[in-house]
């Protein structure tokens, strides 16, 4: 009875975890498309812009630069529709990072200022072009150090499950069986957490509506560390109460 309660938890634990990763690559895979496409957006848009072109002629042409981007043009077509403001809004809206909120303000500024006419300064486009590579290498460390942590993790929660295993099939009571079990749950709880955070990683970066971002990233960050700690502390409660175990069936024979 024991060993298929092992079996079929260990089945769904590896069901779970490949379901978790899998959504989270799909996940992953559509942010980095996302965020590759904010980047050639803030590309172009400094490019056209530079040339001096008015600020009203500014996203229609943008939307006729991107051909192939069927998502990006259906944001600008709607953007196209309203004044040179509301167009920005609508583009901040649907994909914005702090970078493209910068380029935004610049040129409605300049609008406001020089009706939209001259070309844009060279150190101007230099500090632009600088804060997206900025912003494109935050993006690469921080997932970086969320994958670190989730190889990590799985490490971790490897060990904790052969060593869970090896001494219940030494020991084989109620007690180590249920510390298993509920060690491993609590484990697969945290790698779910820990893929989820790094397939969001894009819409913590500078993007989107900044309050609503920041309160996202305290979210899953208290999430992180709850789990985390919840994960070390019934590891270590569980480990200290199976060598327990062990050490008093050594010592009842003795005595």
């Amino acid at each position: 009875m024991e060993f298929n309660t092992i079996f079929y938890c260990l089945i769904l634990w590896a069901v779970v975890i490949l379901c978790s990763s899998f959504i989270s690559a799909l996940r992953g895979l559509r942010m980095k498309r996302i965020h590759e496409l904010k980047k050639v957006y803030m590309q172009r848009v400094i490019a056209i812009a530079a040339t001096g072109l008015p600020t009203n002629k500014l996203i229609r042409e943008l939307y006729y630069s991107f051909i192939n981007e069927k998502r990006l043009r259906q944001i600008l077509i709607r953007a196209v529709k309203r004044t040179p403001e509301a167009g920005f809004a609508y583009i901040n809206k649907h994909l914005s990072c702090e970078p493209i909120m910068l380029i935004h303000n610049y040129l409605l500024s300049r609008e406001k200022h020089l009706e939209g006419k001259g070309e844009i300064p060279k150190d101007i486009i230099a500090h632009f072009e600088n804060e997206i590579e900025k912003w494109d290498q935050e993006y690469e460390e921080t997932l970086s150090s969320l994958k670190k942590a989730r190889r990590k993790t799985f490490i971790f929660g490897l060990f904790f499950t052969i060593l869970n295993l090896f001494m219940y099939s030494r020991i084989k009571t109620g007690n180590s069986l249920m510390i298993y079990a509920i060690v491993d749950t609590i484990g697969v709880i945290w790698s779910i957490i820990l893929d989820y955070e790094c397939s969001v990683v894009d819409e913590r970066m500078r993007a989107g509506n900044p309050a609503w971002i920041k309160f996202k990233k305290k979210k899953t960050q208290f999430l992180t560390k709850g789990i985390t700690n919840v994960y070390q502390l019934a590891a270590g409660l569980g480990l200290i109460l199976n060598i327990t175990t062990v050490v008093a069936g050594w010592l009842g024979p003795i005595a």
